[in-house]
Formats: structure tokens, sequence, C-alpha cells
């Protein structure tokens, strides 16, 4: 903007110096030429004084990905057990350790329970044929287990829209197994006192669908594989029974809190 008192000022000086008085004619050859050097000057005179204001930088105009801070969360599922029919149940913490553009990645701790009751079948006995002591027993048999795997686990997410998205992971520990009951044929009964627990290698595969039910809640549907390396059991006589390699599916339905 103008400053237009200075540019007055200016206007007022040039004007005499245009019309000079009778006395000084002989002057107003280097008059005029004064007067053509300060009209020249004018467009710096006029913004003298004025206040120039610096204009940021233009802001990059391209979208800039924002990311959700990284939580902890707990989580528990209920399930049920495809081969063996009966429910698995799991309580887990964890903490979300990375998130790019389209994944989030974590690491959790899950502890599981199930309790197999009646059916030998469940811990893959089947048909008798030799029992000696470090043989299979796969006779008919009366007997509960009691189930509790300790697993750590790598869980991947990805988000179809800010609500759905699905989730796959693995896991690997030990599963902790109680058991107690008697086998048929030949009958004979598990030895309580030394030979009814035992503690085997335990891994896992899991998918599913998740929904956010609020920003710090959510909801889970999913799959998960299991396979429990073989493990034994002492019957009362002396005798050992091996339980050989054990895998189930379990189908289940969970959720996750984040704090």
């Amino acid at each position: 903007m103008l400053n237009i008192s200075n540019l007055g000022r200016w206007h007022l000086v040039c004007k005499e110096l245009a019309h000079p008085g009778i006395g000084d004619l002989e002057n107003s050859k280097m008059k005029n030429t004064t007067y053509s050097l300060l009209l020249s000057l004018v467009p710096f005179a006029a913004y003298a004084g004025e206040t120039v204001t610096v204009e940021p930088m233009p802001q990059p105009t391209g979208s800039v990905v924002e990311y959700s801070p990284l939580d902890w969360y707990v989580g528990a599922s209920a399930g049920f057990l495809i081969d063996a029919e009966e429910g698995f149940f799991t309580g887990q913490i964890g903490r979300e350790i990375y998130q790019d553009e389209m994944f989030t990645h974590s690491i959790f701790l899950e502890v599981g329970y199930s309790d197999l009751e009646n059916d030998g079948n469940e811990l893959d006995l089947t048909d008798a044929f030799n029992f000696s002591p470090g043989d299979s027993f796969t006779g008919d048999a009366d007997i509960e287990a009691t189930f509790i795997p300790v697993t750590l686990n790598y869980r991947l997410d990805y988000d179809f829209t800010p609500r759905l998205g699905l989730y796959i992971g693995a896991g690997a520990g030990a599963a902790f197994i109680d058991v107690d009951g008697e086998f048929l044929d030949p009958g004979n009964t598990i030895d309580e006192a030394t030979g009814d627990s035992e503690a085997s290698f335990f891994a896992q595969a899991f998918a599913g669908l998740t929904y956010d039910v609020t920003d710090s809640f959510e909801l889970s549907l999913g799959a998960r594989y299991m396979w429990i390396d073989d493990y034994s059991v002492t019957l009362a006589n002396g005798n050992e029974v091996d339980v050989d390699d054990n895998d189930d599916v379990s189908i289940e339905l969970g959720g996750r809190f984040k704090f």
C-alpha cells in the first residue's frame, strides 16, 4: 500500500522545481535536471515507512499419513475343539510393536485351558495291540485330561475399513497336561503320584476377522490350529503309556481391550 503523505510531499517539491520564479530563469535548466531526478525517486519515497509482510512458505499439498499410538491390550476367547468336542478358552496380554501404512504387528503372551473327558480318542488313543513298558498304548480308556498351553505369539493385523479387518499369527510354547482315569483294555489305572502330569512342546497358528466396536474394544471370529508333541504317562503297575502327536482345530470368538 502507498504511503500517501510521503507521496504528497514529494509532489510539492517537484511542483516547485517545475515552476521556478522570474529571477531564477537562468537556473531553469539545472532545476529541470534536478526535477527529473526527484521524479525518479518518487516510487521509493511513496513506499518509505511501509511495513513489509513476509508470507509463510506454502505447506506440502500431499496427504499426510497418521498412525494410531501403539497400545497394550488384554484379550480373551472361547472356542470349540472340533476333534475333541470340548471347549477351549484363552486369556492373553500383549503389545503392538510396530505399525506401517498397511499392517500392525504385535506380540502377546497367552494361556489356554481345556478339560478333555471320557473318550480316549481325544488323546489319540485308538485300538489296542501290544502293551508293554515304552510302547504306545492305544486301547480303550476312561480318562480325563486337563490341558493348559502357555505360548508366546506373533500377530499381524490388516484393516480393510476403519472398522473391519483380518489377523493372522503363530506361536509356540509348552502344553501342561494332567491326566486322570483308567485304561480298560487291559485294565490299569494312571499313577497319580508319579506319572499323571507332563509338559510337552506346543505350537499353534491362527487367523480370523476383527471388528472394532469402539476405538479401544475389538471383537474377533477365527480359527486356530494346535499341535502337541508326544508325551507319556505312567500307570500304577509302572508301565508307561505314550500318547502320540496330537492336533486339533478350534473355532472361536474373542475380544480385545486396548489401553
